[in-house]
This record gives C-alpha cells, sequence and structure tokens, in this order.
C-alpha cells in the first residue's frame, strides 16, 4: 500500500518555460502562474499552445504553476517550434514544494479535455497514482511496450502550485 512516506521517492521536480521568462522570474522572485502575471500585467511566453492556453484558462488551471517529473516533456515541444525557434530551459524545483498547503496532484495532463479531477498530493500518494518507478526510471526496458506506456502516463501527471513558486525553491537558477 501506497503512503506519503512514498512521496521521499521524488527527488526534485522540473518546471520548462521559454528562455525569454528566465529575467522576470529572477525580477520578480518567483514563477507566477499565467492568471497571476496577467493579473500583474507582466508579459510572458507561454508553455503551450494556444489550444492549452485557451483550455488553461476554460478550466481553471492558469491559477497554478505546472510542473513536471524530468526533462522532455511532451509539451514543451509547443516552445521549441514557435516562430524563431526559442530556447526551453528547465528549472529544477526542490522536492519540498510538495509540503505547500494547496499543491496539487493531476494523474493526466491537467487541462486535458479527459482530464481526471485534480487531488492533493498527499491523496494522490495515499490511493497509490504516484508512479515512482516510472518518474525515476526504473521501469525497465522502453521497447517492452507496458512499460513505455508507464512511462508516458508518468510524463503526462503533473504537479501543480497555485499562483507561484518562489526562486528560493530553484535549484541552480541559471545565471546570465
Amino acid at each position: 500500500m501506497a503512503s506519503i512516506e512514498d512521496l521521499a521517492q521524488i527527488k526534485h521536480l522540473f518546471h520548462f518555460t521559454d528562455e525569454r521568462n528566465l529575467q522576470s522570474i529572477r525580477d520578480c522572485g518567483a514563477i507566477f502562474s499565467s492568471r497571476t502575471m496577467r493579473e500583474m500585467g507582466l508579459e510572458f511566453q507561454s508553455g503551450g499552445n494556444q489550444w492549452s492556453i485557451d483550455q488553461d484558462l476554460r478550466t481553471g488551471v492558469d491559477r497554478y504553476v505546472h510542473l513536471c517529473w524530468d526533462y522532455g516533456h511532451p509539451m514543451a515541444f509547443y516552445i521549441r517550434n514557435r516562430e524563431g525557434s526559442p530556447k526551453v530551459t528547465y528549472l529544477k524545483i526542490d522536492r519540498k514544494i510538495l509540503e505547500l498547503e494547496g499543491v496539487m496532484f493531476s494523474p493526466d495532463v491537467a487541462n486535458s479535455a479527459t482530464a481526471r479531477p485534480l487531488m492533493t498530493v498527499a491523496q494522490a500518494a495515499e490511493a497509490g497514482m504516484i508512479d515512482y518507478d516510472a518518474i525515476n526510471k526504473k521501469t525497465g526496458s522502453l521497447y517492452d511496450a507496458a512499460n513505455y506506456r508507464r512511462r508516458v502516463a508518468a510524463e503526462l501527471s503533473e504537479i501543480l502550485v497555485p499562483d507561484m513558486v518562489e526562486v528560493d525553491l530553484i535549484i541552480d537558477f541559471p545565471n546570465g
């Protein structure tokens, strides 16, 4: 049976962003949700395509900062393929973020048309919804179809942080 103690298997998380957002993150001292940035009048480069942006607004997940488990998240593709081919930067986030109030788990891409309801990270841990082996690449060969499906499902699940991730929770923030 899974438990909250199993969360210790998560060493860190990631937030991917267009590198053009780094100066604003540095200046403001936080990664803000897209809703918060709009409310503050901050300019930013979104992490998804137009459908994703619209869907975030419709579903209300624009109030969260989206975190993933590893480099190479499928949605980063949309940043790389914008005009000018912007660079995607992955910011490593301290696992302590999981202990903050209001942090949620989505077993799917949170804004997808088939997304299941959000739950707290503790609820997800207790329900065995977090596939630690897939997150930590311990499922075995990805040439095995079952292992591949587990890894893809884990990659598409998300941690959602309300409003902002403070810069002191970013490990090795890039210089420059």
